[in-house]
């Protein structure tokens, strides 16, 4: 089933009960080029959320770098993107690494402006009775220390370079209630972080900077922008 009929049979079951019939009509935007001549790193960029905005990315022009752990996925995803996609393996886990990561993105890109900490891990436990140290320490190092390090270099590598750019949180619904176990708490500790960012990148000393940030596509991505 395509997503048109999907759309439709849901709305129709939706509102069936005696109410007047609705017509839906599903569009999509085509590309326009918005991001022509940016360059964007996306970590945990090899499947999923991560890809999808490699391949949206690109569509609009952008030249994109995915990053992940596993080269043979990462090698697969490019071939799929085309010309203007590349990948290197990197573990945000390993935060010492960072500069040596942004460095060959820089070599690689030719420089790059945009950067989506998207690389998460969930290890389902199910309930707080049944996450271990270890669990709790592999999320935690994935989904926010790793983003929070890399962020910090990737701003570090702006300000050196006298640079605007771009930063993406991926988060998630999860992080807007009340849980026990460590995916759902990296995530509030996502949001957290992405609420002090207009305070901490608008401490730059060019008084040039002007922050905001909002919630992307309902709750489930949080953006922080320097503009």
């Amino acid at each position: 089933m395509n997503l048109n009929n999907a759309l439709k049979k849901a709305a129709r079951f939706v509102l069936a009960a005696g109410q007047a019939p609705v017509h839906i009509t599903v569009g999509a935007v085509s590309p326009s080029g918005m991001l022509a001549g940016r360059h964007i790193v996306i970590t945990g960029g090899g499947s999923g959320i991560g890809l999808a905005m490699a391949r949206k990315f690109v569509s609009q022009g952008a030249s994109v770098l995915i990053a992940g752990r596993n080269k043979e996925k990462l090698e697969k995803a490019v071939s799929s993107l085309g010309g203007n996609a590349q990948y290197l393996v990197f573990d945000v886990s390993k935060v010492e690494n960072d500069c040596d990561f942004v460095v060959r993105a820089e070599s690689i890109l030719g420089g790059f402006d945009g950067l989506v900490c998207n690389a998460g891990l969930s290890l389902h436990e199910g309930d707080f009775r049944h996450v271990t140290p270890d669990k709790f320490d592999a999320q935690f190092n994935t989904n926010f220390r790793g983003a929070y390090f890399l962020a910090q270099t990737f701003l570090e590598h702006l300000e050196e370079h006298k640079r605007q750019g771009d930063l993406l949180f991926i988060s998630s619904e999860t992080a807007d209630h009340a849980v026990d176990i460590p995916y759902g708490l990296t995530k509030s500790a996502v949001n957290c972080l992405v609420g002090a960012f207009p305070k901490i990148v608008c401490k730059r000393d060019s008084g040039q900077c002007h922050c905001s940030w909002c919630y992307c596509n309902g709750d489930d991505q949080k953006l922080c922008r320097c503009l």
